[in-house]
């Protein structure tokens, strides 16, 4: 039988006017002309877990009613809450960068959510790889012009708003040549 595998993520959508003041961050960033790919403004999210199965980067897609299940429990008794952003985060490190992103704050809620979701996803056969929360902007692509990417980036002053968090969503993402296509698969809101 041929199994239909899936990309999948489960990620907290941004309103549109952090989405704005990202944009600024990201050019900011690319006036260094260092080699970056920029986070598109329609595929901004903070992520909370990516998911795969049986050592493989994706699921089955026969899995998607379990997983919907499984989500939908945990959203269920999760109440709304604040979240804020931090300063500029480089990840691994600012000698070695491959990602240029935005810290979270109130990630007591965040971690609760994303060990929920570990716990939960496991009983039923798929692994979800979490990192701490943080809001990806770029990705560098290669050394050109770095020391000036970094000193730029840390220099940068995040002044962006606090956001009411009361849902996150099942996304099935798609690569293509012209980079990642998002799919929402379903939205789970909290209770209050």
């Amino acid at each position: 039988m041929n199994t239909t595998r899936l990309r999948c993520f489960i990620a907290v959508e941004i309103p549109e006017n952090v989405k704005e003041k990202v944009l600024g961050i990201q050019k900011i960033l690319e006036s260094t002309n260092a080699q970056l790919k920029l986070v598109e403004k329609k595929n901004l999210h903070i992520t909370l877990a990516f998911l795969t199965q049986e050592n493989n980067s994706s699921i089955e897609s026969e899995k998607i009613p379990q997983i919907t299940s499984e989500l939908e429990k945990i959203s269920s008794k999760q109440k709304t809450f604040d979240m804020g952003f931090g300063g500029i985060k480089l990840i691994p490190n600012q000698d070695y960068v491959r990602v240029i992103a935005i810290d979270v704050f109130n990630k007591g809620n965040i971690d609760k959510i994303q060990d929920m979701i570990k716990k939960s996803l496991l009983l039923i056969g798929v692994k979800s790889l979490v990192n701490p929360a943080h809001l990806t902007i770029a990705r560098v692509k290669g050394p050109k012009n770095k020391e000036l990417l970094v000193k730029k980036a840390d220099g940068i002053k995040i002044s962006l708003p606090v956001i009411k968090t009361n849902s996150f969503v099942l996304f099935k993402s798609t690569l293509t040549p012209q980079g990642p296509v998002y799919e929402k698969i379903k939205e789970f809101y909290f209770i209050s």
